[in-house]
């Protein structure tokens, strides 16, 4: 009982400090830069350990906004080029012709040259003129050639030349190109083979710079190249610094360590992957390399880092108090003696782990042996694939030296085939919570279904489809069936003043068993911190591989202000109800949340989304203008997150239906499902809006299958998976979709009219004219209106179809919005064909969607083909695939 109270006391003392810490840290970074260094002498008042740990988080400051977990070369122009940007080219350095500008990063600019005497491309690294005038950088600048010329090994990148051309600085040296390490985890899962061989020819490289006095001091997955012909670099030295010039492999144990290490002098080293002694600001020895190195290993494995934070404090406090989690691999095949690897990497007290990176890398060895993975003979092919050859295309290398070595390995890091695990998130019981509050767990609801559908090996259920078990008895079982899932998430979510408590269960809903459950009791202000829990243990949970940049999405901000979350959340709401009313004070909501937040992606996105709706279901405002607000505000969406799926849905639908740019929709949809490889929404686009409209039905119908696997109860994307078939006349297999779509869903008014078009179509026009009847006398919809006056046309029965032609265009003269492509597949089963064209023209004009969505396919329109009026209106709004 003493011990427990003294462990607590400790953990209290620790959490006191850590609260002083961040106290002054704030209050530092609310001060002008200038007045800082005073204001931390004056608080820490002589605790140097205080000081140096709040210095080091000010550090990470002033570094985040351009420097913190971005390569060098994306801020380093504005820094330090003081004239245009490959002002060079074409230009001779010393013998070297300047060809193109690569980058800049470090303290230097890069240039691809060609060697004049030698015949052969170098990369040429130069520090800008006016620095060189500067004695800081230009130290920098040859301290890192003379780290480069150092690392003097056969498995080292070759330094041609360290030179100055009048003012100018450079180092000439091979130039590589590939793609990273960190580009590959974002792509592929890693086999244990894989982890280790990787790890053991870096770690080996290491070595060898250890060995020359060399550390690091800024390991991570971006400084590990794949060459195209099989070989490794480590790159960018631009951080490291020698240690003694004498070898300090030749030294002593004790003297080895003091010899090897250096000042820190800054807080440089991408933050997730610094070691404990960076981030405080204390001299660093390789055993900070060690750290790095255990962090990029147990990235290999589980997919994610093991220590992260909203902000820069939050990831320092977990490098330097949280024990990492057991790192998680595909299949669950860790074995227990890598994890050890990796825990001993990662001791925060660098005294316990290993001395040196060549033990690390024996024990590697020791495990490979003992698991009898093969190694094979032939050379990897890194850049096989188009995707990997253009990111290579796009990397530049920047380090004035790296660690080259020879990767014997034949197959690309592929994960082994398997099918996904799936997931439906059921909606929250909101305990006991007013209708108008219903909002914020359905809001929950719905973020945790975001983050979870941007896992590609993880199928998700969209919200739509989990709706119907609101209120309903749940049955997890008969719930898994229908909706096509193994596991379940429930929860509960309660509102108490400014506090929040979310209870969460997962569960194997056909086993019965729960897998995982918690309950936070957080402040309001939390709510994203907790989500961002729930998402990674669910994924820790499942056992799937998260990448880093879906583990950076998960633990982002959307929004620094507490109320515009709210205004968006109850926006979500109301336009999940599809009602014109609902969706115009949906976008007042989101209007309101934009005045709070200017810069809040997701609101312009979801304001983007309700006037796409409005265009479709309204009345009142005129098509044009919802469009074009739609895209105003989908391009300002993307603008401030490119990272964000829905902003480039929105976009997509806009541009598609204001601009009929098929193309830039395609693409926005395709950079839609990389984002989030489980978003129905942007399938059902793919292929219904862009493949199917362009008559490419081959493609649509796969997409639209794809939208109703992770959306499967949504009667709008099942009934138009069904009118796909139509399109393709496949007229049965439709027909069979849409019945089975109508008994999932009877209340769907809509649905009556894709069924009608399938009986129609297969011969049985008597029964399509009783089921649009039906469509029409429980939603009272035009569509359906004019699509029983072509069933009457086409019968034959002129009298009845001129009938509801009347009761239709007396419902357009009281308020109800014209349609222009009913009027003219009625005009055509009437007889007239030149009227037809006119209203189909009338339609295009008035950018009407559903003249974009079907001139090309509908069966109906099919006696106008061929006709010269109509297909030159067809090209016009549906160019030829791969155009407009």
């Amino acid at each position: 009982m003493a011990l427990h109270r003294a462990k607590w006391g400790r953990r209290l003392m620790e959490a006191g400090r850590w609260a002083r810490i961040t106290n002054i840290y704030h209050a530092a970074i609310a001060r002008p830069p200038v007045e800082r260094v005073s204001f931390l002498g004056e608080e820490c008042d002589g605790d140097e350990s205080l000081r140096k740990q709040v210095e080091a988080m000010v550090r990470s400051h002033e570094l985040s906004g351009d420097f913190i977990e971005l390569p060098a070369f994306a801020v380093a122009p504005e820094l330090l080029v003081n004239e245009p940007a490959g002002a060079l080219i074409g230009r001779s350095i010393g013998c070297y012709q300047v060809e193109s500008l690569l980058g800049a990063g470090g303290m230097g600019e890069v240039y691809l040259a060609r060697d004049e005497r030698l015949a052969r491309k170098v990369a040429l690294k130069l520090l800008p003129e006016h620095l060189t005038a500067d004695e800081i950088p230009l130290s920098r600048f040859k301290s890192e050639a003379r780290a480069a010329s150092a690392l003097n090994h056969p498995n080292i990148l070759t330094v041609y030349e360290i030179g100055a051309d009048g003012n100018r600085e450079f180092i000439a040296t091979e130039f590589i190109d590939g793609v990273t390490l960190h580009t590959l985890l974002a792509r592929e899962r890693m086999n244990l083979h894989d982890v280790l061989e990787v790890a053991i020819q870096a770690g080996s490289a290491l070595a060898a710079a250890h060995k020359a006095g060399v550390i690091h001091r800024d390991i991570k997955p971006g400084n590990i190249m794949l060459r195209q012909d099989g070989y490794v670099k480590v790159l960018d030295f631009g951080i490291a610094k020698l240690a003694q010039a004498e070898p300090a492999a030749s030294l002593p144990n004790e003297q080895r360590l003091l010899a090897t290490q250096t000042n820190f002098g800054s807080t440089m080293g991408t933050l997730r992957y610094m070691s404990p002694e960076q981030t405080r600001g204390e001299a660093v020895d390789e055993r900070t390399d060690i750290w790095s190195f255990g962090v990029v290993l147990y990235e290999m494995v589980a997919g994610v880092t093991p220590f992260s934070g909203k902000t820069p404090e939050e990831i320092i406090q977990a490098i330097q108090q949280v024990t990492s989690a057991p790192a998680v691999g595909p299949g669950d095949l860790v074995p227990a003696e890598l994890q050890e690897i990796i825990s001993k990497a990662l001791e925060k007290n660098r005294e316990r782990r290993f001395a040196h990176i060549d033990e690390m890398v024996e024990s590697l060895k020791q495990l490979r042996r003992k698991l009898d993975l093969p190694r094979e003979s032939s050379s990897n092919n890194w850049l096989a694939s188009p995707k990997r050859a253009a990111a290579a295309a796009a990397f530049i290398v920047l380090a004035g030296a790296a660690v080259v070595f020879t990767l014997i390995h034949s197959h690309a890091l592929r994960p082994a085939a398997s099918a996904p695990k799936s997931i439906a998130v059921l909606p929250l019981d909101d305990r006991g919570a007013s209708e108008s509050d219903r909002y914020f767990a359905d809001g929950i609801q719905h973020e945790l279904i975001r983050q979870l559908s941007r896992i590609e090996d993880l199928k998700v259920i969209s919200q739509g489809s989990t709706q119907r078990y609101q209120h309903s008895k749940r049955n997890l079982a008969e719930i898994a069936k229908q909706l096509g899932v193994t596991y379940l998430l429930e929860g509960s979510v309660e509102r108490i003043g400014k506090q929040i408590r979310l209870e969460t269960h997962l569960s194997n809903a056909p086993t019965q068993t729960q897998l995982w459950t918690a309950t936070y009791d957080r402040p309001l202000t939390d709510i994203f911190a907790v989500e961002s829990e729930i998402t990674t243990n669910v994924a820790g949970t499942l056992k799937i591989r998260v990448s880093g940049d879906d583990a950076h999405a998960f633990a982002s901000t959307p929004t620094q202000s507490s109320e515009a979350h709210e205004l968006y959340l109850r926006g979500h709401y109301l336009v999940g109800r599809r009602d014109e009313q609902d969706v115009k004070k949906a976008i007042d909501f989101y209007e309101q949340a934009i005045e709070k937040d200017p810069i809040y992606a997701l609101g312009y996105a979801g304001l983007a989304e309700a006037y796409v709706l409005l265009a479709a279901w309204g009345n009142e405002t005129p098509i044009q203008q919802c469009y074009a607000i739609a895209k105003t505000a989908a391009q300002k969406s993307v603008a401030i997150d490119t990272t964000l799926p829905e902003a480039h849905i929105g976009l997509a639908f806009a541009v598609l239906h204001q601009a009929r740019d098929f193309r830039r929709a395609r693409e926005e949809l395709e950079r839609a499902i990389e984002l989030a490889p489980n978003s129905a929404t942007a399938h059902y686009y793919l292929g219904y809006l862009v493949y199917a409209a362009e008559g490419d039905l081959d493609h649509a119908i796969p997409e639209m299958k794809r939208a109703v696997e992770l959306d499967p109860l949504s009667p709008i994307v099942n009934a138009n998976f069904g009118l796909c078939y139509l399109l393709a006349r496949r007229y049965p297999e439709g027909l069979a979709q849409l019945v089975k779509t109508v008994k999932s869903d009877p209340t769907a008014f809509f649905v009556y009219d894709g069924l009608g078009w399938a009986l129609a179509l297969n011969g049985r026009l008597d029964e399509a004219i009783e089921t649009w009847k039906q469509g029409y006398s429980i939603g009272h919809h035009y569509h359906a209106l004019a699509e029983l006056a072509y069933g009457y046309a086409i019968k034959g029965d002129r009298e009845q179809a001129l009938k509801v032609v009347a009761q239709l265009r007396d419902l357009e003269q009281h308020g109800t919005r014209v349609w222009p492509l009913g009027h003219a597949y009625i005009e055509l089963a009437l007889g007239n064909k030149q009227e037809a064209i006119a209203w189909l023209e009338r339609g295009a004009a008035e950018n009407d969607s559903a003249i974009l969505n079907y001139i090309k396919t509908l069966p109906p329109l099919d006696p106008l083909r061929g006709d010269p009026r109509f297909e030159r209106l067809v090209n016009e709004i549906v160019p030829p695939k791969g155009g407009g």
